[in-house]
């Protein structure tokens, strides 16, 4: 998965992946920080390796969020629901 977010005035964001099954039960999470790579606004671009392979058919949701280290009460979150067959 890869993915990135944009800042004006932040030197590090906190990137925070969670997969949970149809049941509710966690099959992924991963939290990270990220530096930002330049530019304006800042770059920060995140890139992770989810082990699909390991999971069951099902229905998921990946829920990613993007925290500002600096002040944790900004943040923004995507769900985005897959399938595995």
């Amino acid at each position: 998965m890869a993915t990135q977010a944009y800042a004006k005035d932040e030197r590090e964001l906190e990137f925070s992946v969670t997969v949970q099954a149809e049941d509710s039960s966690m099959r992924f999470s991963t939290r990270e920080p990220v530096a930002a790579r330049g530019g304006r606004p800042q770059r920060y671009p995140y890139k992770i390796e989810i082990p699909l392979q390991e999971f069951p058919s099902g229905h998921y949701l990946m829920t990613v969020r993007v925290t500002s280290i600096a002040n944790p009460t900004r943040s923004v979150m995507r769900d985005v629901p897959f399938a595995v067959s």
